[in-house]
């Protein structure tokens, strides 16, 4: 485990007490908002005109109105980092907007430079939304690749890497093995794109994060290294992923699907009080009281 910046996101205490729900990590994304921005060619795009039911704004507006909830969202909901779309604009905005740590998020590890400069704290190589939806999959090669040129690059700057949820289990954990070994500081699942439940209710959340859930179990105890767990998780199945083995959760669709800016908060804040997180509010009352 490297020093430095990653104390930043108390992966430290997270490894040497995973039992101590209040360290663990809520990765609240903005990329999150796969809904709006995705990554093509290094650039942002912004879309879905519907966002929260704005549909005759200009693109400009509505990305505004995503920041105005973002900040809203993680001020008062808990999470204890965000993830965001690999541009160093963004990355001084979200630093502005908000004093939690910002990691960016792309699969060209030479636009991590400018965002690092800008003042991200932690980059990753995943974020394969966008690329799934055009048929465009990662091999285990090229995962390894980009995180070898990323520590090139970026020696000493936490790194988490996702492993693709194309992979069967086993390759899943054969190629986080080999990722630990390249230098990863945490590994992070995904798989709620290829899960359909079947059923509605608590049981169609569970159905839908089961994919990612395997994951997290199987790898993190193949590694040494933390393991998010994200990709279809809610306030049901996030405490779950903890029980399976993740040191922290990942959340984006729970959030993004919702149409309403107080069930965005609510919800964020549901995930938080699952796994035992105190809100930022909580946090600066319990500072104001040890003073």
């Amino acid at each position: 485990m490297r020093e430095g910046p990653l104390r930043s996101f108390q992966v430290c205490r997270i490894l040497t007490g995973r039992t101590c729900l209040r360290w663990l990590l809520l990765l609240i994304r903005l990329v999150v908002v796969s809904s709006i921005c995705t990554m093509a060619s290094g650039s942002l795009t912004c879309h879905h005109a519907d966002l929260l039911g704005r549909r005759h704004e200009s693109p400009a507006l509505r990305y505004f109105v995503v920041w105005a909830v973002f900040i809203m969202l993680v001020t008062g909901g808990g999470a204890t980092h965000v993830d965001i779309a690999c541009d160093p604009e963004l990355v001084r905005l979200a630093i502005a907007l908000t004093s939690l740590p910002v990691c960016v998020s792309s699969v060209d590890p030479a636009a991590f430079v400018a965002a690092v400069e800008a003042g991200a704290l932690m980059v990753e190589i995943g974020n394969y939304d966008s690329f799934y939806e055009t048929g465009v999959v990662f091999s285990p090669d090229q995962i390894l690749n980009l995180t070898k040129e990323t520590r090139r690059i970026l020696p000493s700057m936490p790194l988490s890497v996702t492993v693709p949820h194309t992979l069967g289990l086993p390759d899943q954990v054969k190629l986080a093995e080999l990722l630990e070994q390249e230098g990863a500081d945490i590994i992070q699942t995904e798989g709620g794109k290829c899960s359909n439940p079947s059923a509605s209710g608590v049981l169609g959340l569970i159905e839908k994060a089961a994919p990612t859930l395997a994951s997290a179990y199987s790898i993190s105890r193949a590694v040494k290294i933390p393991v998010m767990c994200s990709s279809g998780l809610s306030a049901v199945t996030a405490p779950m992923a903890i029980t399976a083995g993740a040191a922290g959760v990942g959340v984006g669709s729970a959030i993004n699907k919702l149409n309403d800016v107080v069930a965005m908060i609510a919800e964020v804040k549901n995930i938080a009080d699952s796994l035992k997180l105190p809100s930022q509010l909580d946090v600066r009352k319990e500072r104001s009281l040890n003073l």
